[in-house]
């Protein structure tokens, strides 16, 4: 990696530091300004990882101020940076922590004022890199390689707005060798051959998000399916590609008939990206879409569906500040979850609704909703609060208004937010108008405060001498100006009864008359409340887990399993998890027996049968006994549940023993890299939640 520029620049720019830092209005706000356009020459070398540009960024000043901040990635080292008039501006760039680039502007400049800000910088984006920052826990992944090009917006591969939501004109004037084609933001007007390299022209018909820059050996082919187009670019040779462009086509489909949307330039483009690019959704007009995303049987998992939901409820609409993004990204994520509902059905969206209620609560305390986007855009805290949390208030909502004037809502807000920046107070403006009813109570209480009901119930039946039975006692929860309806269903030996209150602080009375007696009272039967439960509690730790696992760190992914475990022992899900560390430890015996525990337990999901026998069989395959290992691959075959594959592997390892390469001491060679953790399709077939992969 290039030296930091900071470790270059020696005492006159700590006096600069200084000097910017106490013009700041506050310790954390930059003065703000807005991106007018964006004017970029980036000369790409792929041989060499490396990427040279120039930046001219027009800019209006939004507050008086003598600085201004550009966000810029830490791998690339600016040297050079001037104003309109060709003077030259004094910087210093942390490339450690903020990836901010503060520029002096001599002297103050007033509100309204334009200006073009001139910067030359240069950088590197290798593998090793990349690597690197994934162990230090930072989301940003940027790469060029002789083969492909990622540059996401994210990995702010050019000097950005400090506002991740700002909009601005932009042209893009990009060299590559000759072989590589590149997919960006704008139409192509241009293309400048010289032979060994090719640089291509792009520029925006409006003011759009930052681009995203990819760059391959692209094979760009048009499907047509009735009324519908699709624009394919493709990376890899795979079978049956008009056959994956034609089920992406069916969710634009739904796209268009359910929410009335259509792209700006049509055809809508899907683009193939590299594995390690999934977490990118695309640009407007085009979907990303990673090879395992473009070769998955089952299409329709949430987070796909979400790619697409952008097209509809982020790409064209603004915000009125960065904190508002919640409404966006809780608009996909919803809209998303509202797929399953209207293709799949009532059972399939509950299923969704509840995997979202798991990541939702895997990190609800970091933030409040409103000030989630300070977790960081694309990280996993970012995506529990702003997208999972805030699908869960607009689902909320919802149940509270009704799916009639919901819909209606949404309307207006699709209107208003064409039109004019969303806000917080917008939507609950909305939201009165469309109902009659003033709602400024549910979004204070969901999106300024991070705390969540726990409700429990106290009760005795007596019988009533007219007939029937009185339940009397009180519904508690932990939140003291909490308030919401809630439902109760009251199971009897007869039929069901179901019965609503308003909760009202942390107890409200309870005084219900039903038909026949009680024998249990269930809180929130239909799960239409965000709320804390066992349940979810069990479901955040496996995850979490999960997630541990992925990264290789395996004490904490055995402590998340652990905590699972002390409070529901039988948990076959934990166990089989826990069992999965231990084999990639190459811990056998203890493997083999937690594998068992776990056949042992509640067998929930039933998946984890076929997976037990399955690992259990390539463990008796390692060890030499070929004929127990064929047994267990028969039970596994015998489960018929092929969801996660098991019956598929333990066929295959019926004619052919499964192997498994042995570990050596560091410098021995023939290393073995541990198998993979079988994966986990996030689909709302799962009973269990699956890792949820973020944008």
């Amino acid at each position: 990696m290039p030296l930091s520029p900071y470790m270059r620049r020696t005492a006159p720019l700590l006096l600069l530091v200084a000097a910017l830092a106490a013009t700041a209005t506050a310790a954390t706000d930059q003065p703000r300004y807005d991106t007018l356009q964006t004017t970029l020459v980036a000369d790409i070398q792929p041989a060499a990882n490396r990427l040279e540009a120039i930046a001219d960024v027009r800019i209006r000043i939004v507050d008086r101020t003598n600085y201004i901040a550009f966000r810029l990635n830490g791998n690339l080292a600016v040297t050079h940076v001037e104003d309109d008039s060709g003077e030259p501006l004094r910087f210093i760039q942390d490339d450690t922590e903020k990836y901010e680039v503060m520029i002096n502007l001599i002297r103050p400049r007033a509100a309204g004022t334009e200006m073009t800000i001139h910067l030359e910088y240069n950088g590197l984006f290798s593998r090793l890199d990349f690597d690197f920052f994934k162990q230090l826990g930072n989301p940003l992944y940027a790469y060029i390689s002789p083969d492909m090009v990622e540059l996401p917006a994210a990995s702010m591969w050019f000097p950005r707005n400090t506002d991740p939501m700002d909009r601005s004109a932009y042209e893009l004037q990009v060299t590559l060798p000759t072989g590589l084609r590149p997919f960006t933001a704008g139409l192509s007007t241009e293309t400048i051959d010289t032979g060994l390299a090719k640089t291509y022209i792009f520029k925006s018909a409006q003011d759009i998000l930052a681009p995203t820059l990819v760059a391959g050996r692209y094979q760009v082919q048009d499907y047509t399916f009735g009324d519908l187009t699709l624009q394919t670019w493709f990376l890899t040779e795979f079978p049956e590609q008009a056959g994956s462009a034609q089920r992406y086509a069916e969710i634009v489909r739904h796209l268009r008939h359910r929410w009335n949307w259509r792209p700006v330039q049509e055809p809508l483009r899907i683009v193939e990206v590299s594995d390690n690019f999934q977490a990118q959704f695309g640009m407007q007009d085009s979907v990303f879409l990673s090879t395992k995303e473009f070769t998955s049987k089952n299409p329709e998992n949430r987070q796909i569906i979400r790619k697409f939901a952008y097209q509809k409820w982020l790409l064209p609409m603004q915000v009125a500040t960065p904190e508002d993004i919640w409404i966006l990204e809780g608009l996909s994520q919803y809209a998303a979850a509202l797929y399953f509902e209207d293709v799949k059905g009532a059972e399939a969206f509950d299923t969704t609704m509840r995997l979202l209620a798991v990541d939702a609560l895997k990190y609800q305390d970091a933030e409040p909703i409103a000030r989630g986007v300070h977790l960081g855009v694309g990280s996993e805290k970012y995506d529990s609060v702003v997208v999972a949390k805030s699908a869960w208030v607009f689902h909320m909502l919802r149940t509270l208004v009704g799916k009639e004037k919901f819909e209606a809502l949404l309307a207006t807000v699709w209107e208003r937010g064409t039109r004019e920046p969303l806000s917080t107070a917008l939507i609950a403006d909305i939201a009165r108008q469309v109902t009659g009813t003033d709602y400024g109570w549910f979004f204070n209480q969901w999106i300024n405060t991070v705390d969540l009901p726990d409700f429990s119930v106290e009760y005795i039946v007596y019988r009533l001498a007219k007939g029937g039975f009185q339940t009397v006692g009180k519904v508690n929860q932990t939140l003291t100006t909490f308030q919401i309806p809630l439902e109760l269903k009251f199971v009897t030996k007869g039929q069901d009864e179901l019965k609503m209150i308003d909760v009202k602080g942390e107890s409200t009375r309870l005084n219900i008359e039903t038909e026949t007696r009680p024998i249990q009272l269930v809180i929130d039967p239909n799960f239409r409340i965000l709320r804390k439960s066992e349940e979810l509690e069990i479901q955040v730790h496996i995850v979490r887990g999960d997630e541990y696992f992925a990264l290789g760190d395996f004490p904490s992914a055995t402590d998340e399993y652990k905590r699972v475990l002390e409070r529901q022992p039988r948990n076959s899900h934990a166990l089989f998890s826990l069992a999965q560390v231990f084999y990639e430890q190459f811990n056998y015996n203890t493997a083999q027996n937690t594998f068992r525990e776990a056949l042992n337990g509640d067998q929930q999901p039933p998946w984890v049968v076929a997976l037990c026998y399955m690992y259990m069989g390539k463990i008796f395959d390692v060890l030499g006994q070929r004929q127990r290992a064929v047994a267990e691959y028969n039970k596994a075959i015998n489960t018929n549940d092929d969801s996660r594959g098991a019956v598929t592997e333990a066929t295959k390892y019926l004619s052919q023993p499964f192997t498994r390469a042995k570990t050596y001491l560091p410098g021995q060679k023939d290393a073995a890299e541990p198998e993979p953790k079988q994966p986990e399709e996030d689909t709302p077939d799962a009973d269990a939640p699956a890792k949820d992969p973020g944008r």
